[in-house]
């Protein structure tokens, strides 16, 4: 049984979930318009159709925890955030294909590889019975939406040069630790059985995620992950394991 300072963290947590996945199905459906514009495979496009249908699915789930969580208490879905970091910044020169790789990379490769490892650890540790089979639900599906950012790369790495995308990474990287530094903020430890992650082990997670997912996927369509790992050493707290 949670307490009450503990029930309202581990309520904010999902509730804070809900709304990253309502951005996600946003992005989502930014990328399959992109993904149209530039004529891509057929297959990556409904993969991205798919993958907003499927987040927006994820949050009416995360919404259901906090509404039992709450005793019934009925909420109004979270609206996405339009203006999160998933886009090349302001006054980048990249062509149409070069802007929707770099949303793909952005979006997939990096922020649902991200989810999906922190999600095998929730799994793991959680022993609530609708918030682990929830997990379940959301870690299938953003390991498949993962793949579409690694197709959309092997695909534009046949047809163009890609070496760019080496200097973007970095960028990527801090929004992903700036989002992350949003979500909980004070953990108690109770809250694990409720899928609530610390800070701590949250951001080693990802740091391991890039260094043995991310960097060695780029670093196959040769693209060079030096400045990426710098940055990545610059921001890891001298306390991690990783």
């Amino acid at each position: 049984m949670l307490l009450d300072d503990e029930l309202l963290i581990v309520c904010e947590t999902w509730r804070y979930r809900e709304q990253i996945e309502q951005e996600a199905a946003y992005h989502f459906g930014r990328l399959n318009q992109q993904l149209r514009a530039i004529e891509a495979p057929n297959g990556l496009i409904a993969m991205a159709e798919q993958a907003r249908d499927d987040e927006i699915e994820h949050a009416r789930l995360c919404r259901q925890i906090v509404r039992r969580l709450q005793g019934g208490a009925v909420f109004q879905p979270l609206q996405p955030r339009t203006n999160t970091d998933m886009g090349p910044p302001a006054g980048a020169s990249l062509s149409v294909a070069q802007t929707a790789l770099y949303c793909s990379l952005a979006l997939a490769c990096v922020t649902e590889t991200l989810s999906a490892a922190l999600l095998i650890e929730m799994r793991r540790l959680s022993d609530d019975k609708q918030i682990h089979a929830t997990i379940q639900r959301i870690l299938k599906d953003e390991i498949q939406h993962a793949r579409i950012g690694w197709a959309h790369l092997a695909w534009e790495a046949d047809r163009s040069d890609v070496r760019w995308v080496g200097e973007c990474v970095p960028g990527m990287i801090c929004a992903s630790l700036r989002s992350e530094r949003e979500g909980i903020k004070h953990f108690p430890p109770a809250a694990e059985k409720f899928g609530v992650l610390s800070p701590q082990s949250s951001r080693e997670i990802m740091t391991a995620s890039f260094t043995e997912v991310v960097f060695p996927g780029l670093e196959l369509h040769g693209i060079d992950t030096f400045p990426a790992r710098n940055t990545l050493a610059r921001l890891r707290p001298p306390d991690s394991a990783i």
